[in-house]
């Protein structure tokens, strides 16, 4: 793996934040869509409206929901990395970016208890978890990719390659 200049953690935060909220948007929105589908397509199947009407207002739901609940992970990365900050100074990005993801997932057991005492009922136990697992590992997948790239493109664009000089 390639070593990438570590960066200081509060230059993170806003990309963090943003990035997190935009990815609960999106998977919010679709998770919105997949859980009231079959109740849509059942209750209204040959009208057409009643279902988009039904689908606009899933989506909806499920976008506030999803930014909200990306806050906690993007809170978890970020205090994970200001600790990280605190107690080694001159880490690398790629020691950034999984210290981050730790901490994003350990923020997202918020989230996966929130909602697990809300579903408990609704789900079983198997499904339950694979659930809870699945969200704990996207928190952890893209709070990775997230501060990788942020830390591999700032190291790029503020020191600038031996082999990227231009010719004379």
């Amino acid at each position: 793996m390639v070593k990438i200049a570590g960066q200081k953690a509060e230059s993170f935060t806003l990309p963090l934040f943003g990035l997190a909220i935009l990815a609960g948007i999106v998977f919010g929105a679709a998770l919105g869509a997949a859980i009231f589908w079959p109740i849509l397509a059942k209750e209204s199947p040959f009208s057409l409206s009643g279902i988009g009407g039904g689908l606009v207002l899933a989506l909806a739901n499920g976008a506030w929901i999803g930014a909200i609940a990306a806050v906690f992970p993007a809170t978890g990365a970020t205090i994970a990395l200001a600790i990280r900050e605190k107690k080694r100074p001159a880490a690398t990005g790629n020691s950034q970016a999984l210290m981050g993801a730790i901490g994003s997932a350990a923020g997202g057991v918020f989230v996966v208890l929130a909602l697990g005492a809300i579903f408990s009922q609704a789900l079983d136990l198997v499904s339950g978890l694979a659930s809870a697992l699945a969200f704990l590992m996207l928190c952890f997948a893209i709070a990775w990719m997230s501060i990788r790239g942020l830390a591999q493109r700032r190291a790029a664009t503020w020191i600038r390659p031996q082999s990227a000089a231009p010719a004379e």
